[in-house]
């Protein structure tokens, strides 16, 4: 039960885009286009809250950006508190952050 939350948030979210991935990002289409296409789309109104502050080809953003947050606020949490290892997997989790 415990792990209802950090795995089931990011793998619903992830089902929701990707049953409506090719709405997401039709293809033949330049971004501008897709981005006009987005707005008229009403059958993506549902879950827009899941990409509409990202950047067009990336509709999967939310669920790592979602997966990164559980892992900097729960998963450390496993870590004794102001450890090293703690530190360093905080870090880690950033540095990977900014790499993507």
């Amino acid at each position: 039960a415990a792990l209802a939350f950090p795995l089931g948030v990011p793998l619903c979210y992830f089902f929701l885009l990707y049953r409506k991935r090719q709405r997401l990002n039709p293809e033949n289409m330049d971004e501008e286009e897709i981005f006009k296409y987005r707005l008229k789309n009403r059958k993506l109104d549902s879950i827009r809250f899941l990409f509409d502050m990202y950047h067009v080809r990336v509709w999967w953003w939310e669920v790592f950006e979602t997966g990164r947050r559980l892992c900097l606020t729960g998963a450390l949490m496993v870590f004794e508190e102001g450890s090293v290892i703690q530190l360093f997997c905080g870090i880690t989790i950033c540095l990977v952050s900014l790499m993507m």
